[in-house]
């Protein structure tokens, strides 16, 4: 029973259309049988290893492998970085962060290493992701006939179908930053869009300033910064999300303090509805000094 209730990643469990507790789950055959059996193999040999059991392990079609030396020696540049260096010449080393969420041709998409994305549970909205999750891309014929359109640049994007019932937001949050480097100021610019089903009478969206863990608040877009580790977020810009139909891409940008030794970006999206058409975007997320001119397409 243990060995085939592990992470859905591992194993076979499938999502169930109108079972909010399957959320977590692969959609049916995108785990192959072979790396189900290895991934049990696996897991019953260290069970017996660290808890002293004798389980009996069957030979598996591919067998477990045991490596544990290192994958990699370092994160992916990401494509957009490329980019940014090369538009922004000797004022490169100014730019502290960039994502395009685009993949090189014959590249597996890296995702989103360089953020960190709320959990998701029964009846709480559904975490980030990118458009290179077959389940969450732009096929239209997936999520009801909903599309949710083409990138503002590159090849993919990021965004979240929250799919809540309640008014919680999907926050995504960047990795740590310092902005002591420049002589000037950091600005974080960003394309985003989204939409609601949901009408909201409130003229004024809601705030989730001075909360480590958002309350309730209107259908919204958010984007908010930190200094603090999370402990307290400042506003620097919130939208009312539109009704249908989607909008589309929108450009922002926003002054950053500088002289800040931690600093986090977060992003959130709030649209307290189950239908498939609710969502928000964002694309060409960039934090740079003054000093770098960049452009990315």
């Amino acid at each position: 029973m243990f060995l085939s209730s592990i992470h859905a990643g591992a194993d076979n469990c499938t999502v169930v259309l109108g079972n909010a507790e399957t959320v977590d789950c692969l959609p049916f055959g995108s785990v192959p049988t072979d790396t189900i059996l290895r991934n049990r193999a696996w897991l019953a040999t260290h069970l017996n290893g660290v808890a002293g059991t004798s389980f009996k392990i069957p030979s598996v079609p591919v067998p477990p492998s045991f490596d544990t030396s290192k994958p990699h020696t370092g994160y992916p540049e990401p494509v957009c970085h490329t980019a940014a260096s090369a538009s922004a010449a000797s004022a490169a080393g100014d730019i502290l962060f960039c994502d395009g969420f685009d993949s090189k041709v014959g590249d597996v998409p890296h995702g989103l290493w360089q953020w960190q994305r709320n959990q998701t549970y029964c009846f709480f909205p559904q975490p980030w992701n990118t458009t290179f999750i077959p389940e969450w891309g732009t096929d239209p014929s997936i999520h009801r006939g909903h599309t949710y359109g083409a990138p503002a640049g590159g090849n993919g994007y990021a965004y979240v179908v929250p799919k809540a019932t309640s008014a919680l937001p999907a926050a995504m949050t960047s990795k740590a930053m310092a902005t002591t480097g420049s002589s000037g100021a950091y600005t974080l610019s960003y394309f985003y869009k989204g939409q609601t089903s949901v009408n909201s009478n409130s003229s004024q969206v809601g705030s989730t300033v001075g909360v480590t863990t958002p309350a309730r608040i209107s259908p919204g877009f958010f984007v908010e910064y930190t200094i603090d580790k999370g402990a307290t977020f400042k506003p620097l810009f919130n939208v009312i999300l539109p009704h249908k139909p989607t909008i589309a891409w929108a450009n922002q940008s926003h002054t950053l303090p500088s002289g800040e030794a931690d600093l986090l970006v977060r992003f959130s999206c709030v649209t307290a509805d189950e239908d498939a058409s609710n969502f928000c975007a964002i694309d060409l997320v960039v934090v740079q000094g003054t000093g770098a001119e960049v452009e990315l397409t």
